[in-house]
Order: C-alpha cells, then structure tokens, then sequence
C-alpha cells in the first residue's frame, strides 16, 4: 500500500463467486462485509459479527485496526479478529441487501489438511489487549522479488523474518 494510491482494497476469499453483480465492488465511506449470504449458510450470516468471505476495507481503515494478526498460522479465525478490530476501532460495518450480497461457495479443491482454529469463546477475547501491536505495525518479512504485471504486481516474500518487538506467537 505504501507505493500505490489504492483507495479501496477487498480482500476475497478465493472459493467465492458472487451470484448477482448488483453487488459493486467499492468502497464507502465505512468498511463493508460484502459477502453477506453464501449459499453454504443458506443464504443468511451463520452467527452475529461474522465477517468472512469478501469485505473491504480503505487504507485509512486498514491502518486503524493494524492489519491482519500476525499469530493465526494455519487458523481460519482471522476475519473475526477483524471484525473485532473494526468494532474496537470503533468503526461501523456496512453490508449489502441480502439480495445483492449473494455468493456460491467451491468446496472442491479445499486443502484438507487446513485445520480451524479452537472454537472456545474465550480465544478471540484478548484481541482487546493485543489488536494495537499485534498486526501491521509488527508485520516482519524480507522483500525477495517483485513482478509488475498489467493487471497485478507479484511479491515474493519472506516471512520468517521478525520485525523488531513483534510478539512471539504462542
């Protein structure tokens, strides 16, 4: 983000297809959980806060929740980590009509071996104490090559490299 002038960034997960394109792919004045009925969940949000799938976010936003967590390798509960960075922000989430935020979700190809995060609610509760130095602020890795490409630009990247302070995951 640091070299272009991005202002909207969507992150996707890659086994979602939207099913109706009235669902634009901008951004708003608030970040937007775009992907708010996926035919796996019939068509509806499988709990309250839930976040996965598409949503969007502007640098600014980015910035003021720190990023992505650095400690969740091979877990899938890092976009309720930013839903509770959004609200501890203090930020509002927008979302489409469930009519127009429509996705189909591919189960094949899924790699089995991706394990999911504990489901005990207490292992999102101390976000609230680490979400401020545990994200971009603490992100480490080496630049190891870059391809601008007309519609991408490819970075190669190590990220075994800790940055000065970051936490140690546990």
């Amino acid at each position: 983000m640091q070299e272009e002038d991005w202002d909207c960034v969507f992150f996707h997960d890659v086994n979602l297809l939207p099913e109706d394109n009235r669902n634009l792919y901008i951004c708003d004045i608030f970040p937007a959980h775009v992907s708010v009925a996926i035919d796996k969940f019939n068509y509806k949000l499988p709990y309250r806060g839930y976040l996965g799938g598409v949503f969007a976010l502007r640098p600014v936003h980015y910035l003021r929740i720190n990023g992505f967590p650095n400690t969740y390798w091979g877990w899938d509960r890092e976009d309720d980590d930013i839903a509770a960075r959004l609200k501890l922000s203090g930020m509002f989430l927008s979302r489409p009509h469930l009519l127009f935020g429509r996705y189909h979700m591919l189960e094949e190809g899924l790699d089995p071996s991706h394990k999911q995060s504990p489901e005990s609610p207490g292992f999102l509760g101390p976000i609230q104490h680490r979400w401020q130095h545990d994200g971009a602020n603490s992100l480490g890795y080496r630049l190891l090559s870059k391809e601008l490409q007309p519609l991408y630009t490819n970075l190669t990247v190590d990220i075994s490299v800790s940055a000065p302070g970051a936490p140690v995951p546990s």
